[in-house]
């Protein structure tokens, strides 16, 4: 009775009362498939309550009712971004790494990581994406190694990075000024 009500509010959009139906399922215990938590997921994201959104997926993936792939760990990698818990969303996308096929999430995490300036972080994370390799943007996985390796002062590992990004026209003019960069930085070094 109570999925039907929700899937009823939702259908009309009236997400506040949908929300309010599956959150009482949830915490009564009545939600107890994978799709109850999804939907509990979804209505908290529509209703700007992403930590509420990410505790209830990572409940769910825990306890096994929600399934452990790739999409179910990239959607809570988001929650957890939304909801500015970054360490949180790193870590599920590491998760999500496991399962996926190509290095796409491992570049994410790059991302994330060149946020808060964790250049050691970041040179891991692309090289670990580059491995998995498949990814839609390589070129920015190469710019990015090649970025915090220049921030760490490893300039020649840096070049050889960027001018494998410089390979790649999205990100080629990134890369020749990153080049230009590194190239003074370690001419001033000797």
């Amino acid at each position: 009775y109570w999925r039907q009500l929700g899937q009823t509010y939702a259908q009309n959009d009236e997400q506040d009362k949908a929300l309010g139906v599956f959150a009482l399922m949830y915490r009564q215990g009545l939600a107890q498939n994978e799709q109850d938590y999804l939907n509990l997921v979804s209505l908290y994201m529509q209703n700007n309550e992403p930590y509420e959104a990410a505790n209830v997926l990572q409940k769910g993936l825990q306890g096994g009712v929600v399934g452990a792939n790739e999409d179910n760990y990239d959607l809570l990698a988001a929650t957890w971004l939304d909801a500015k818990e970054y360490d949180k969303a790193i870590a599920s996308l590491g998760e999500a790494a496991k399962y996926a096929k190509t290095g796409d999430a491992y570049l994410k995490q790059a991302q994330l990581y060149q946020q808060s300036h964790e250049w050691f972080s970041v040179v891991k994370a692309t090289q670990r994406a580059l491995q998995k390799g498949s990814l839609r943007r390589p070129g920015r996985a190469w710019l990015l190694q090649g970025v915090a390796q220049a921030e760490n002062k490893q300039y020649p590992e840096a070049a050889a990075a960027l001018k494998e990004a410089a390979k790649y026209e999205d990100v080629r003019g990134e890369a020749e000024g990153w080049i230009r960069f590194v190239d003074a930085r370690a001419n001033q070094s000797f």
